[in-house]
């Protein structure tokens, strides 16, 4: 619960600091796929890939502060046991919040925006069979990624993660990355393509 509350006073800094002569731009994705290792590997929470659905939110553009939200992310985490087996869980949160600071932000080749910062997450919520209300994911670290950048509107394609984590009250450190997952498809099938033309 500390987490959580915590979450809630962090959010209120960046929309406090929010700049009025700027103006606000508008970020969002579809739908992500992300993968990721939480270390030490001594619990269920090992190997975690996830998914996450109609991610969006605001970033002021003289800050470069953020706030993002999304209603559902669906985990799945993986422990290989001693005996080779695999242990797996899966659940889904959907109270899931992020906050950040893109300190470098630089728009680079056209419509591309490389970014470099802070940031802070909770996911809470978390379903099961049932609801978990003592269930929660809570992470601050560095991010850093590409995206495309069309006047007011950001759509992230790719981000790498890696800081703190704290899972149930067990800390641990993690490392991440996430791609859009349209892009991760185009990429699949243009790979596909060119397999054919070759052979």
């Amino acid at each position: 619960m500390r987490f959580f509350l915590l979450a809630i006073v962090i959010a209120v800094m960046p929309v406090s600091a929010f700049s009025q002569d700027e103006g606000i731009v508008f970020n969002w994705n579809f739908a992500d796929f992300s993968f990721g290792r939480n270390f030490p590997l001594d619990n269920k929470h090992n190997k975690e890939t996830s998914l996450q659905f109609l991610k969006f939110g605001i970033e002021d553009r003289g800050t470069n502060l953020g706030i993002g939200f999304n209603p559902v992310t669906n985990y799945n985490w993986k422990v290989e046991k001693e005996d080779g087996s695999v242990f797996e869980s899966a659940a889904i949160s959907l109270a899931n919040f992020t906050f950040y600071w893109n300190i470098i932000n630089p728009i680079f080749v056209d419509a591309v925006n490389f970014y470099l910062g802070p940031f802070t997450s909770i996911n809470y919520l978390f379903v099961e069979e049932n609801f978990l209300f003592n269930k929660f994911i809570f992470t601050a670290g560095i991010n850093t990624g590409i995206r495309l950048s069309f006047n007011r509107i950001n759509y992230n394609i790719l981000s790498i993660d890696i800081g703190y984590r704290n899972i149930d009250g067990n800390s641990k450190y993690y490392i991440g990355g996430r791609i859009d997952l349209g892009v991760m498809i185009l990429l699949i099938v243009a790979i596909a393509a060119a397999a054919n033309s070759d052979s």
